[in-house]
């Protein structure tokens, strides 16, 4: 069951703009990367949210979300749940990122 829900979380990184699948999934442990997003700070934003408990991990050298999937009871529409509010609050998480950017180039602080 588990597995199953493992390669269903691939097709849903796969199908999502801004998603990319770092490797295909070889048990439970989905690892992807967010677009414009650092795989830290996304999972602290989720948990300090308390949307989801996610992790990060280190894929070749880069850091990457990993989703673990160790619960039986989730089904494949609460994976399509949590990777809409991981979208939401990736690109929450990038305008911040843009606009502490966009300040920092102009000389100002936060």
């Amino acid at each position: 069951r588990l597995r199953s829900l493992a390669l269903c979380a691939a097709g849903l990184v796969r199908s999502a703009p801004g998603l990319e699948l770092v490797r295909e999934p070889e048990f439970v442990n989905v690892c992807f990367r967010v677009e414009g997003v650092d795989a830290d700070e996304l999972c602290a934003q989720l948990s300090d949210r308390g949307l989801a408990l996610i992790g990060y991990a280190l894929v070749d050298g880069e850091k990457v979300v990993r989703l673990t999937l160790s619960n039986a009871v989730v089904d494949e529409e609460d994976l399509r749940l949590l990777f809409r509010r991981l979208q939401q609050v990736a690109s929450e998480c990038a305008a911040v990122g843009a606009a502490v950017g966009a300040a920092a180039g102009r000389g100002e602080k936060r």
